[in-house]
């Protein structure tokens, strides 16, 4: 859900980088919705976090 890369993301800040990776494009495309709605968002558009298919 981006949950965990979310919260990872706001522990090492703008200066940091947490990778997410999710097993189908289905989940990595809602993971980003839900970031996107989240207090992380910033750092999804910074790069500071990112969520891949793997």
């Amino acid at each position: 859900t981006g949950y965990l890369t979310a919260c990872f993301a706001m522990m090492v800040g703008p200066e940091g980088r947490a990778v997410g990776v999710e097993h189908i494009p289905e989940l990595r495309d809602s993971s980003i919705d839900n970031i996107k709605r989240s207090a992380a968002a910033s750092l999804l558009e910074q790069g500071s976090l990112s969520v891949h298919v793997g």
